[in-house]
């Protein structure tokens, strides 16, 4: 049996480590008419969420970062109001998404339920992997981001970073790299 065209969209401050070390993207509220309804899960970057801890990702705000397929829906491993139950939205593969900027458009509510199609998004543009798999490969590739993306510094009205936030990222970056606080990295700009 194949995949349905139906997706979640999600709209979190998680990374792609995060998301693939849960086994999925979690926290999420939903009734339970949702659940069997769809096969995809995409994730989008809230970069301005108040309980964000540092920047959680390199994408831009509001960015689609990654597809998964959906395993299935189980409750959320964190800290639950009985009276509200969250779930984790656990996923057997997922892909990295890198052309879909400015992707997120239903404002606070953080799930939105569509079609693909309407979404502009065809799963075989996408190279899924295991969730182990895709977070080797995100350790490998976050050096050269620290090295070449986060660097660039000088903002635009392009929409890049702040030269603020880039050095946010790349301190973030080394912290996780070096398995020390963020407060134990100090950067040093000479002009």
């Amino acid at each position: 049996m194949g995949l349905s065209n139906q997706a979640a969209v999600v709209f979190t401050r998680k990374s792609i480590e995060h998301i693939c070390s849960d086994g999925g993207t979690q926290g999420w509220r939903m009734h339970q008419s949702h659940f069997g309804r769809f096969d995809y899960v995409i994730c989008t970057r809230n970069r301005r969420h108040e309980g964000v801890e540092g920047p959680e990702g390199p994408e831009e705000h509001g960015s689609a970062f990654l597809i998964g397929k959906v395993r299935d829906i189980v409750p959320s491993t964190g800290r639950d109001d009985p009276g509200k139950p969250r779930f984790l939205i656990r996923m057997t593969e997922a892909a990295i998404i890198r052309d879909k900027p400015g992707f997120w458009q239903w404002g606070r509510w953080p799930t939105h339920y569509d079609n693909l199609d309407a979404l502009g998004i065809d799963p075989a543009d996408y190279d899924f992997k295991t969730l182990p798999d895709l977070c080797a490969e995100v350790r490998k590739t976050s050096e050269v981001f620290a090295t070449h993306e986060v660097i660039s510094l000088s903002p635009s009205a392009s929409g890049r970073r702040s030269w603020k936030e880039s050095i946010e990222v790349a301190k973030s970056s080394l912290a996780a790299e070096l398995g020390v606080e963020v407060a134990a990295i100090e950067i040093v700009v000479r002009m």
